[in-house]
């Protein structure tokens, strides 16, 4: 489930560990090194890891609702929201309860990978 939303920044998930932000082990285990940080926090619809610090990546990840050049270097940035983004926006404006949790349970899913190609041609595009 999503677990945050800070409006007009980002929205939080992958916590499938115990959905409330306090979880988030990887798949492969514990936590994992940052990769690169090619691909900047440019756009809203940057899917990202959340962390804890350098090199404590895990299932969590967020995606930005507006630029967040503040993220560069320090948040390991994946892919694009490449379709959606209507749905990805309207998360964002949800209503909240305490800590930015929103009120309703919001839950991502059927939201699929998308092949090499259109992955290449979309971060092209972000960059």
């Amino acid at each position: 489930p999503v677990h945050r939303v800070v409006p007009g920044f980002i929205i939080q998930s992958g916590d499938f560990e115990r959905g409330n932000g306090l979880g988030g082990e990887s798949i492969y285990g514990g936590t994992f090194r940052d990769e690169n940080f090619s691909i900047k926090h440019t756009a809203p619809g940057i899917v990202s890891c959340a962390n804890r610090g350098p090199h404590t990546n895990g299932s969590q990840f967020f995606i930005t609702l507006a630029p967040a050049p503040n993220l560069d270097g320090i948040h390991v940035a994946f892919g694009k929201v490449v379709a959606g983004m209507d749905v990805v926006q309207r998360i964002g404006q949800t209503e909240l309860g305490l800590r930015k949790v929103p009120a309703k349970k919001i839950t991502i899913s059927a939201c699929g990978q998308v092949g090499p190609t259109r992955v290449e041609a979309a971060t092209r595009r972000v960059v």
